[in-house]
């Protein structure tokens, strides 16, 4: 019985051991998630952001490769506003979309790619490889939002974006 007695602070003793450690560890492991340091955070802050307007309009027009994600592959966002009072242009934010990217933003273009007289869009995208081929995403623009279209890829480095997507569509047709 003494020996059974003996045992009972020792048990105690492990289990307010393993109990502590338990809630300890899940704290540390949760701070070394969000371990970024300034300097990490003001490098990644940086957004690369191409703002226009679309021709013979007061629309606005931006795109903006993803926060925190490599130069030559991830995301973009696509947005369209139409402004309430032309000294804020960004005031009234109508549609967009958010797209994979492959390499960087290289410049945002305008024509009518499906011939209803309203100039439609297209982002042109430059791959980080040595090649450095393009990527052409097109979209129908409207008052009340934005529509994806159609894509190429794996254009020459110095195709025609607009022709180059154009073909493909009346191909793809």
């Amino acid at each position: 019985m003494n020996a059974a007695r003996r045992s009972i602070p020792y048990v105690a003793s492990c289990a307010l051991i393993v109990t502590c450690a338990l809630l300890v560890v899940p704290v540390g492991v949760v701070g070394q998630q969000n371990n970024t340091s300034k300097e990490d955070d003001e490098r990644f802050s940086s957004v690369r952001t191409i703002a226009v307007s679309v021709p013979g309009t007061d629309w606005r027009i931006t795109a903006s490769e993803g926060p925190r994600e490599p130069a030559s592959i991830g995301s973009y966002a696509l947005r369209l506003y139409v402004p309430f009072d032309p000294e804020w242009p960004f005031d009234n934010y109508v549609g967009g979309e958010v797209r994979m990217r492959d390499g960087s933003l290289e410049q945002v273009l305008f024509d009518d790619l499906n011939e209803d007289k309203t100039m439609d869009v297209l982002v042109v995208q430059r791959s980080a490889g040595s090649g450095g081929y393009l990527k052409v995403d097109g979209f129908l623009l409207q008052k009340d939002g934005i529509a994806f279209a159609h894509s190429v890829v794996g254009l020459a480095s110095d195709a025609d974006p607009v022709a180059s997507l154009k073909a493909d569509m009346e191909e793809s047709d």
